[in-house]
Parts: C-alpha cells; sequence; structure tokens
C-alpha cells in the first residue's frame, strides 16, 4: 500500500495541531523518548510556526514548560 496520499492534499488541509498536542503531551521528564517528542515538536514548528498562536497545544506547552524546567 502506497503512502503517497500524505502528500497529494486528498485529505485536505492539514494543520498539525493535534500532532503538536500529542507530542507535547509527551514532554515529561519521566518518558524515555522526551528528547524524541522535543525534536518532533521543534520540527513541526519549523514548518507551522503558527501552531503557538491559539488553540490547545500552545496552552499544554505553556503548561509543559513550567514542568520541565522545574524538573532535573
Amino acid at each position: 500500500m502506497s503512502d503517497a496520499f500524505i502528500a497529494d492534499g486528498s485529505l485536505g488541509p492539514w494543520h498539525g495541531d493535534r500532532l503538536l498536542t500529542h507530542l507535547v503531551e509527551g514532554i515529561a521528564p519521566e518518558h524515555g523518548y522526551v528528547d524524541l517528542n522535543i525534536h518532533s515538536a521543534w520540527a513541526l514548528l519549523q514548518v507551522s510556526p503558527n501552531l503557538l498562536r491559539t488553540g490547545e497545544a500552545a496552552r499544554v506547552l505553556r503548561g509543559r514548560l513550567a514542568v520541565m524546567l522545574d524538573g532535573e
């Protein structure tokens, strides 16, 4: 099965807000894959910086920053 449908636009517009929210929820010091989530969120924001302007992902990220800064 081909995954060409991902890039061909047939799924309609994709904003990335759900993906960013999912990645940000995984930013926690106790997760073994926290570095991967941070890098993936960073890469997504490089392509779509407007994701931080509004929405659930921005709210969740603000909360996670405090958790990470208070961690180790």
